[in-house]
This record gives structure tokens, sequence and C-alpha cells, in this order.
């Protein structure tokens, strides 16, 4: 007697089973990475919500500082001793990147020791709503940053 033979499977099934296939031999080298664990407690903080542009110099000085209460040290991005943080602006419901830290040194990481706390400042020169972003590494120049980003706050 005569069979049929099994029928072909369709392109969709075939992408699929290619799919299944690479994810059970890619999940166990998932398991395996390892790296630094984020420096989470790191706090960038602004001291203020509201900031009023100076009628004579065109400009709102935004203060913040960066915390590093954790037991193991950390570095961030730095221009000089202070840390350069860069600015978001929000426009049109989403954050949209405004401006980076001017630095006229070479810049280069700050290492930040448990319990120390470091100063720095951004200025801005137009009214709107921004917020500011610092890179922090658990390694001195290390390959992984974490984002750290501060609420938002008002230039006027």
């Amino acid at each position: 007697m005569w069979k049929r033979p099994p029928p072909r499977p369709s392109a969709a099934g075939l992408v699929a089973r290619a799919l299944l296939a690479f994810a059970l031999l890619a999940l166990p080298a998932c398991q395996d990475a390892t790296g630094p664990a984020p420096p989470a407690e790191v706090v960038v903080a602004v001291a203020g919500t509201s900031f009023q542009i100076d009628a004579a110099t065109g400009a709102a000085v935004v203060p913040f500082t960066v915390t590093n209460p954790a037991s193991e040290p950390v570095w961030v991005n730095a221009c000089g001793e202070e840390p350069a943080a860069w600015s978001d602006r929000w426009e049109e419901g989403r954050w949209v990147r405004h401006a980076t830290h001017p630095c006229d040194v070479v810049p280069a990481d700050l290492a930040l020791g448990p319990g120390e706390t470091v100063a720095g400042a951004h200025t801005f020169h137009a009214p709107g709503r921004y917020r500011l972003g610092l890179a922090v590494r658990a390694e001195d120049r290390g390959e992984e940053a974490w984002l750290h980003i501060t609420p938002g706050f008002e230039v006027r």
C-alpha cells in the first residue's frame, strides 16, 4: 500500500523551529554571564525643583551632588574634579538630549569612595523642563556604565 509523504513544514514553522533551537542553545550561555553589580545606591540629586535665569548673566546655574552610600568605590564621568553630567530637555512628550558638560581639560573618571559626596553644577540658558544624568561605573574606566538620572526640574 502506498503512503503519503509527511507534509512539508511551512515557512513560519521553519522560522519558529529555528528560533526555538537558538533560544535553547543561547539560554545556558546567558545563565553563566556575570559582571559587576550595578552601583544602584549612587544618588544624583539636584538642589531644588525650580531655578531662575539670572537677567544679568542670561543663565541659571543648577547645583547637584553625587553621593556614594555603598561600601565599594564607584567612578563617575568628570571634568577635572567636578562630575560631568549631561542634560535632557522635555520636548513634545519625551526627554531629548539637550547638552553635555563642557570640559576645558581632558575628561576622566572621578573616584567616589564609600560615603563620599561630590558637588557639581550645570548651566542652562533657556527656560524649560530639564533633568540631569550621569554615568557611574563600578570599575575605573570600566566598560559597563549605569545611568543615574535626576527627577525633572524647571528653569524659568
